[in-house]
């Protein structure tokens, strides 16, 4: 294995540093539209009975393609309010 030196440290010039000083910036901005509301994320804690999470294992392994425990969580909550959604619009006449 080589051992390579520490890099030396560049230091900016003066006009460098005015220049970039003079080039400005932009203040950040919080996110206003929804594909950036979408990609916000709220973490909270889920007890959840151990009968049920072995279920839920059991069913990740028969998966073809293994996936994280926490996506298929989602993916049933995505399913239930799919299905909740659907039932409310065939109740409307």
């Amino acid at each position: 294995m080589a051992i390579v030196g520490k890099p030396e440290k560049k230091s900016a010039s003066e006009k460098d540093i005015f220049d970039l000083i003079n080039r400005g910036g932009s203040v950040s901005t919080q996110a206003k539209s929804s594909a950036d509301l979408e990609l916000k994320e709220k973490q909270l804690s889920l007890r959840v009975p151990l009968p049920l999470i072995d279920k839920i294992a059991t069913s990740i392994k028969k998966r073809t393609i293994r996936i994280p425990r926490h996506t298929w969580i989602l993916e049933a909550i995505i399913e239930k309010l799919s299905k909740e959604e659907e039932a409310k619009n065939n109740m409307k006449p």
